[in-house]
């Protein structure tokens, strides 16, 4: 039986191994070696600098309020590889254009003094690919319907990450975030970039928990399912410990299932605080139940079942169609 154990779980040990290589092998493919986009990217292009076309490579089609989210980068068509970034860094004062910074532009008309003045930039200097941008966002009534008129600065920031190049976006408000741009050769980008702002989406782990709530609230109400299923109760102590299992799936099932009901409500980012706090609870409901559980186990009795010989390891079932020795078989019907 030992021999047989050991082989069951060397079997285990190399299924886990296989899955986690298979994971890293699988990790290796999607990272890869291959080049990836970077601000310090290799510029081999062999187009000409006036015939370079600007554009936006996106990296996702929409963005959900109140996140901040990398929503692409600037580059050439001729390299997707190079990323662009802007002269100022980037930011929301990057784009403050307004007239009246005319007021403090020296006068053009007048001629500089030649003992002051300094060197004229010569027409072969290097190559510019700084990149201008603006960034706007239009905000959606009650009805949905998009405003003719861009929203005040308060309700969306973005800036150029200085370390990657990406573009990051984020706004307060639903509504149509819209990106145009321009770069030192001339070039702009031929459309206009518009991504949605839309609501939070629930996650697939507010499902799982919205679901297994409910389910722990089914087995707390009906007192059924197996996990009320334990081993190893002390003599007497049945109808304490689950009632104690009841009480704690009721806690847990009341707690999973509000964090469930704050995360779809939840769709401008702003209850982030009570699911927090949702969560800390649901883990001090476990922490406790697992305490007041154990107080009704017999733990001799437990210990004394895993030291025994296939203790603690699951039996495969007997075969559907195993005979006894005594059970008549067909050779035996046919004499």
């Amino acid at each position: 039986m030992k021999s047989g154990n050991k082989k069951h779980n060397v079997r285990i040990a190399a299924l886990i191994a296989a899955v986690l290589a298979l994971c890293l092998a699988l990790t290796g493919c999607m990272m890869g070696s291959g080049k990836q986009p970077s601000i310090n990217a290799e510029d081999d292009s062999t187009v000409a600098y006036a015939d370079r076309q600007l554009t936006f490579a996106h990296n996702v089609q929409s963005i959900q309020v109140n996140v901040n989210t990398a929503v692409g980068f600037f580059c050439y068509e001729d390299n997707m590889y190079k990323i662009l970034t802007d002269k100022t860094g980037g930011g929301s004062d990057a784009l403050d254009t307004d007239a009246s910074d005319a007021t403090d532009a020296p006068d053009v008309t007048a001629a500089p003094d030649a003992a002051t003045a300094p060197d004229a930039p010569k027409a072969d200097t290097a190559e510019d690919n700084t990149v201008k941008y603006t960034v706007e966002l239009f905000e959606k009534d009650k009805d949905g319907n998009l405003s003719e008129t861009p929203a005040s600065s308060d309700k969306f920031t973005y800036e150029i990450n200085e370390k990657n190049g990406y573009l990051f976006v984020k706004s307060s408000v639903l509504g149509e975030i819209r990106i145009n741009a321009s770069c030192a050769n001339g070039s702009e980008l031929k459309e206009t970039v518009k991504l949605n702002v839309n609501r939070q989406s629930v996650s697939l782990f507010d499902i799982v928990m919205f679901v297994i709530g409910l389910y722990l609230l089914y087995s707390a109400i009906s007192g059924r399912g197996r996990i009320f299923d334990a081993e190893f109760v002390k003599e007497g102590m049945e109808a304490k410990h689950k009632k104690a299992m009841r009480i704690s799936c009721l806690a847990a099932a009341v707690i999973m299932i509000a964090a469930g009901v704050v995360s779809a409500l939840d769709g401008f980012g702003k209850l982030q605080t009570v699911s927090m706090i949702l969560f800390g609870l649901l883990c001090a409901v476990f922490v406790a139940a697992i305490i007041w559980t154990g107080k009704y186990v017999d733990k001799n009795a437990k210990r004394e079942a895993q030291q025994q010989p296939g203790g603690g390891t699951l039996r495969a079932p007997k075969a559907a169609f195993e005979f006894d020795d005594d059970e008549p078989t067909i050779d035996d019907v046919k004499k």
